[in-house]
Order: C-alpha cells, then sequence, then structure tokens
C-alpha cells in the first residue's frame, strides 16, 4: 500500500481529533487563535467496501508522528454519523521545530529525551509536549539520553543510542537492548514498576561485575 506523509504546522495539542466519516478522513485542527478551527480531509482514503486505500503518516511541528489508520473503517461507509478513531504516536526530534528553542545551551550530552506512555507526553528540556486523548504515545530511542516510560499495557521499550532508562509500568513489557554505537561507554537502566531493576554497564559481556541487580525478577 502506498504512503504519504503529512507535515502540518500545528502542535498535537492542536489537533483535537481524527474521524472516519464515509470514504474520507477527517482531521480537525485548532488554529493558533484558539477559536476557529481547520478540517483537514482526506477524500476517498476508504474504498466503498470499507477498505484503507491509502495510508497516512501525520506529522505536528513538535514532533508528533501519527500513525496506525484501521485498515478496515470501523462503522459501514454508510453510515451518517462519522466515527472517531485512536491513533499511533512516535516522537521524532528531527521533526520537532522548537528542538532548538528546547535544548539551547546544551550539548548533546546533556540533552534528556522524556517520552512517557503513561501520562501520554513528551518533555524536552523544560517543555512539555501533551498528547491528546486520542494518541496513544509507543516511546521509541533516539540519539539522545532516554527516559522511556511504558504505559499499562503491552510496551516494547528499546536502547540503541545514549545512556537510557527504561521504565514499565505494571505488567508485560519487552525491554530491547541494542549494542551502542560509538567509543564511549554507556548505561541502560531497566525498572520495571514492582518488580526490582537491572542495570546494565556497556560494553555489555556476560561478566558478573557487567550486571548490577537489585530488587527481584
Amino acid at each position: 500500500m502506498e504512503s504519504s506523509i503529512i507535515s502540518l504546522n500545528y502542535r498535537a495539542d492542536q489537533i483535537q481529533g481524527v474521524k472516519i466519516d464515509g470514504q474520507h478522513i477527517a482531521v480537525n485542527l485548532l488554529n493558533d487563535n484558539g477559536v476557529a478551527v481547520t478540517t483537514l480531509k482526506l477524500e476517498n482514503a476508504y474504498s466503498k467496501e470499507g477498505l484503507l486505500q491509502h495510508n497516512y503518516l501525520i506529522n505536528s511541528r513538535d514532533g508528533i508522528v501519527m500513525f496506525g489508520f484501521p485498515e478496515y473503517a470501523p462503522a459501514p461507509i454508510n453510515l451518517s454519523t462519522p466515527v472517531s478513531i485512536t491513533l499511533g504516536a512516535l516522537y521524532n526530534p528531527d521533526l520537532d521545530r522548537s528542538f532548538q528553542t528546547r535544548t539551547q545551551g546544551r550539548v548533546s550530552r546533556d540533552i534528556r529525551v522524556i517520552q512517557d506512555a503513561s501520562n501520554n507526553r513528551v518533555t524536552v528540556g523544560d517543555q512539555i509536549s501533551q498528547l491528546p486523548s486520542f494518541l496513544s504515545l509507543h516511546p521509541r530511542d533516539t540519539r539522545f539520553h532516554d527516559d522511556l516510560i511504558g504505559g499499562r499495557n503491552l510496551s516494547i521499550l528499546s536502547s540503541m543510542m545514549g545512556s537510557d532508562h527504561l521504565k514499565g509500568q505494571k505488567g508485560t513489557h519487552l525491554y530491547l537492548i541494542q549494542p551502542h554505537a560509538g567509543d564511549q561507554g554507556q548505561e541502560v537502566v531497566i525498572e520495571h514498576l514492582f518488580q526490582g531493576n537491572i542495570r546494565w554497564d556497556y560494553p555489555l559481556t556476560l561478566a558478573p561485575r557487567s550486571l548490577k541487580k537489585t530488587g527481584t525478577i
């Protein structure tokens, strides 16, 4: 299936909702004046049989990437009432137009990105991007140091770059630890709610000095 990228000059919290309206997708955008609403209409995104015809990725100006339009329309196409849907969301600092402002005066090694799925928000520096309720944040590793906090359902938390803190909520989570590039050692901490934590110092080996454990697993 073909995909298109839509870049919005709106923050994520200005996106008021996404609905499937017949064969079309409607995205309601609150303008900067806080009053007027612009409706972005993606025509014929679904066939008459309710099958998704074209996939879209929607990027906000604060680096939130929205994805996951349902393959099938959640209600009959001929239904007159639009149906609200929930989408997944990722944070990409390269798409965050305010990133330079958020990190002004800081070198890369001092930048920490906090992605909190349990509260559906991203924090960089002193600025918080609060995602609307129809978006579900999927924390993802960046090239900076990250605090990745999973939600209350199954979360996949990974570390490939930087010194990261992976924190799972109560429930089942998958933690992926990949070899870190560069010639400097990094530290990755896994903390699972009510389960204690494990800490790895890189480079990762099976030697006892490389594995520090507290609590119970």
